[in-house]
């Protein structure tokens, strides 16, 4: 074997080394649930869409949101109808970074494995701060594309009355992670979201302050 097919065969094994490690990362970082609680939210997120909008279509496993914010699909699985668990407060809806998700109304270790979580604040769509925590997976899910995000986007929420409102992106920001200043109360009377997730290094928080439109 003459040194160039040894040299070539070198950077082959290297390049499948390299891939290998990367599809272990990407496998590694894909969220881990328990199926129930996964069904359970699911279901009562579906159960609002059913009730609170009218034009959003089901088949397949597949949600398709044809609400004004845009088309958006996303894919989901083991969704079950008639849930008894009534865990959601609502939904968040993001356009510019393609997200459609229940929020939760508790932040648990689980439920953050399934959806952005309710982490502080009154009930969705009221005066106050309304602060929504989400994983960052490094990929597309959840709160991973959050940092995409500039000044003037907007964010959706809809609540499970059915109530919906357009906020808008009036900064972007981190903190350290014991940092918890973006949570106060205090926004002179108007009604405020907080999107928070991890930054990519892990050690501070991203912040994302909206104020409602309408």
């Amino acid at each position: 074997m003459s040194n160039g097919e040894k040299k070539f065969i070198r950077i082959l094994l290297f390049i499948i080394a390299i891939t290998s490690l990367i599809l272990i990362i990407r496998i590694n970082i894909t969220p881990k649930y328990d199926p129930k609680i996964y069904e359970e939210v699911y279901s009562e997120y579906e159960n609002i869409i059913e009730n609170a909008e009218k034009d959003t279509n089901q088949s397949d496993n597949t949600i398709n949101n044809t609400t004004n914010e845009e088309n958006i699909t996303y894919k989901v699985s083991g969704i079950t109808s008639g849930g008894n668990a009534y865990t959601v407060a609502g939904k968040i809806a993001i356009p510019k970074i393609k997200i459609v998700y229940p929020v939760v109304n508790e932040t648990t270790d689980e439920y953050l494995k399934v959806a952005p979580t309710k982490f502080a604040g009154p009930r969705m769509n009221e005066v106050g701060n309304y602060c929504i925590v989400g994983h960052n997976y490094k990929n597309d899910q959840f709160f991973s594309k959050l940092s995409q995000l500039q000044i003037n986007d907007e964010v959706y929420l809809t609540s499970k009355s059915g109530r919906k409102l357009t906020y808008r992106v009036y900064d972007k920001y981190e903190v350290n992670e014991k940092d918890l200043s973006c949570i106060s109360q205090d926004t002179n009377g108007k009604i405020e979201a907080t999107l928070i997730t991890c930054t990519t290094k892990k050690q501070n928080r991203l912040v994302i302050k909206c104020r409602a439109i309408t």
